[in-house]
């Protein structure tokens, strides 16, 4: 019995802790104003939108409050064509609804999953005679899941991303207010198909990172264990 309990937690940590990172990492690219500023820079959103790159910033960092749940609402002003008017129509205010409602969930997620994670390390290492043989397994067996990850995104950057990109908003969100008009809706104009793409590179670049400095951590522990066994 105690075999499978063990079993049961290594699987679960072998699972939860790649969830934990890749949703650690998303986080640092969705909410990183420097990351926007960029892009936009890059694409000329200025010319796209029709606003100055001062403008473009506040917008960027009113979505980001509003998406960190510092702000209760997208209503804002900026100066677009000359005129000042305000940035977001109904349907996108609504989209950014059902995003921020996504993002809340995921991030809730993550914070209860990362429990079980601290939790599931604990009892490995209790069970081990505080040893880091058993955490540590259930550790590398995550490395597993990671790679898996990491192809799989690779796969979704380098092929038809447009395609995996609808087919995500199929699964998540339950109405069409995400199909927008790159003509005249300024949420589209300023996140385009080609912010997504660098968003996922971004995100598993950082999520490859983190697991090495997990895996760094891990190997640190184990050095030290043997050392305060001899």
């Amino acid at each position: 019995m105690e075999k499978i309990f063990e079993r049961s937690l290594t699987i679960m940590v072998a699972i939860l802790l790649p969830v934990v990172l890749l949703l650690t990492s998303l986080e640092m690219v969705a909410y990183d104003e420097n990351f926007y500023a960029q892009m936009h820079e890059e694409s000329n959103i200025t010319r796209v939108v029709g606003t100055d790159s001062k403008g473009l910033s506040e917008i960027s960092a009113g979505i980001i409050a509003y998406l960190r749940n510092r702000t209760d609402s997208l209503d804002m002003k900026a100066v677009i064509g000359g005129e000042s008017v305000e940035v977001f129509g109904e349907r996108e205010k609504l989209h950014m609804v059902d995003v921020k409602k996504l993002f809340m969930a995921g991030f809730y997620l993550r914070n209860v999953f990362l429990a079980f994670v601290v939790l599931g390390l604990f009892i490995l290492y209790a069970i081990d005679g505080r040893k880091m043989k058993k955490p540590s397994k259930a550790i590398f067996a995550s490395g597993l899941t990671v790679v898996l990850a990491a192809i799989a995104f690779a796969v979704m950057v380098s092929t038809d991303f447009q395609k995996y990109f609808i087919g995500f908003h199929n699964v998540f969100f339950t109405n069409d207010l995400w199909i927008l008009n790159p003509e005249t809706d300024v949420l589209i104009q300023m996140l385009p198909i080609e912010f997504f793409i660098e968003a996922v590179k971004r995100t598993v670049y950082a999520f490859v990172i983190q697991y090495a400095l997990v895996l760094g951590f891990t190997f640190a522990a184990i050095w030290r264990s043997k050392r305060i066994m001899k």
